[in-house]
């Protein structure tokens, strides 16, 4: 049994009794805690998410105009070569582009072209290649028939 002699000590014992039986209402700052946290990862994440997007969009960009540049590189080496070769020969090369590369030809040009880039194989020989545009693999064929080159496109 207690036995209190003031209101001070009163006080100091009522203190004591709810600091050891608190109420539950501990339980809603505590979640009311946990939703501010939540909140604020959120907002942190709305923030980056812009960011890793554009980088993200940048890479696959420049991917596809190394991409566009091996494809010229390649494609020159395979119309030379084939020049000193007999007819019937025939090179294939599959492509897989991140974004988009285009394709076309424009006299005996063929150019190949990402993210505004082009990039200009001379053929030497009047190709017939319609604008095209690639997003998935895609096949491009360089032979030699009646001692002409051509180049065909096909999409995979």
């Amino acid at each position: 049994m207690f036995i209190f002699f003031s209101k001070a000590k009163k006080r100091i014992f009522f203190f004591k009794i709810v600091h050891f039986f608190p109420k539950n209402d501990f339980g809603a700052q505590v979640s009311l805690e946990y939703l501010l946290l939540l909140a604020a990862f959120f907002a942190a994440f709305a923030l980056v998410l812009p960011i890793v997007s554009y980088s993200t969009s940048q890479f696959l960009a420049s991917s596809d105009v190394l991409l566009a540049k091996r494809i010229s590189v390649d494609l020159a080496e395979k119309v030379s070569l084939l020049q000193f070769l007999g007819d019937d020969s025939q090179f294939e090369g599959e492509y897989f582009p991140a974004k988009e590369i285009v394709l076309y030809s424009a006299g005996s040009k063929v150019l190949v072209a990402a993210s505004g880039k082009e990039f200009v194989v001379d053929t030497n020989f009047v190709q017939i290649i319609p604008k095209a545009s690639f997003v998935r693999q895609f096949k491009i064929i360089v032979l030699k028939r009646s001692n002409i080159v051509q180049v065909v496109v096909q999409e995979s």
